[in-house]
């Protein structure tokens, strides 16, 4: 039996490829290659247009409380978003 991620999967059959997105995510969003989540999305197409960070922020280097969010990604330049963060 093979089992694949919901990654794999939204890949795979392109759904939602039209739409606008907003990605949850942090350093663990990887897919089987060990890419990250957001660059495997916007190589198929996918129309990422922010990323939302929950604790510890997009890289997971942040500590507990302080505000994850409120810049922009190195790799990609997409606006980052945070639980913590007003911005």
């Amino acid at each position: 039996m093979t089992v694949k991620t919901g990654l794999q999967r939204l890949l795979e059959r392109g759904l939602h490829r039209q739409e606008t997105i907003g990605l949850i995510t942090n350093h663990t969003g990887l897919g089987e290659d060990l890419s990250r989540n957001v660059d495997l999305m916007l190589r198929s197409g996918y129309r990422v247009k922010a990323l939302f960070s929950p604790e510890h922020g997009i890289d997971g280097d942040l500590r507990e409380g302080e505000p994850a969010g409120g810049g922009r990604d190195q790799l990609t330049g997409l606006p980052v978003k945070g639980r913590l963060c007003r911005a």
